[in-house]
């Protein structure tokens, strides 16, 4: 199976986000993708869902919300990946993974690679849950707790520029997948350096993990942080590199 994250064509596993749990059934960090299926070389069900909603394009702050960077990838073969698509499932996670009366993301990332919610199938059965998963996720979602489970990556790119969003009609864009295949890099020792002297300098200062001190550690470290990432072609790179080492906290 492969999948298309839309927001970024670079995977940084030093940038990488780690699955955090929320007070929501929505966890934050890990990548976000859903299937994409090349036989449909210009359809994606997220790619649809932005279009419907395109308030979304400049909530999410894409550098360009007409030109989308993405990635297209494929898991290793071994890709431990637990898929949701009962409500057996469901009670199975909450009952082994308890969190917040629902389950714990945490926990199951020591278990697991990730977790596919497949929406199609949780609608088949008549379940008060799936009202709350589909207003939550709105697609079918794959969401990775590691990089390690990527077997390759390429860039992709989704043109909306054709795209009238104020009329109702079938969305016309397009998909462009590069050929160059891609092996996720080990993690940059200079960026790992920088993400402890800044973790230190936290800890040192007993700054606490606010949104105020994130823009302060931010505006400190910037003149490092630019020429750490200066090769990296991500957007909102600095913001990843210091909520990484907020996470930490």
């Amino acid at each position: 199976m492969n999948y298309l994250s839309i927001g970024t064509n670079t995977i940084s596993p030093e940038l990488f986000l780690e699955i955090k749990n929320t007070n929501k059934i929505k966890p934050t960090g890990g990548l976000w993708a859903t299937t994409y299926n090349t036989n449909y070389a210009n359809y994606n069900e997220w790619a649809d869902y932005l279009c419907d909603h395109p308030h979304l394009l400049f909530y999410r702050r894409f550098d360009n919300p007409y030109l989308l960077a993405a990635i297209y990838f494929t898991l290793n073969d071994n890709a431990n990946i637990f898929t949701i698509d009962s409500v057996e499932k469901i009670a199975y996670l909450k009952t082994n993974y308890p969190f917040n009366n629902w389950f714990d993301y945490e926990k199951l990332a020591q278990h697991y690679d990730g977790i596919f919610i497949d929406l199609y199938s949780l609608q088949r059965t008549n379940h008060e849950i799936n009202n709350i998963l589909f207003s939550n996720f709105s697609v079918s979602t794959l969401i990775l707790f590691n990089t390690n489970c990527i077997k390759h990556y390429q860039n992709a790119l989704i043109d909306l520029t054709n795209i009238d969003f104020g009329a109702h009609e079938f969305p016309e864009y397009s998909i462009k997948i590069d050929e160059e295949i891609h092996k996720i890099e080990k993690p940059s020792i200079e960026i790992l350096t920088l993400m402890e002297i800044i973790k230190k300098y936290i800890e040192t200062n007993n700054i606490k993990p606010t949104p105020e001190n994130f823009e302060k550690i931010k505006k400190i470290f910037q003149g490092a942080i630019n020429e750490a990432l200066k090769y990296y072609e991500i957007p909102q790179k600095d913001m990843l590199l210091v909520r990484k080492v907020f996470n930490q906290f």
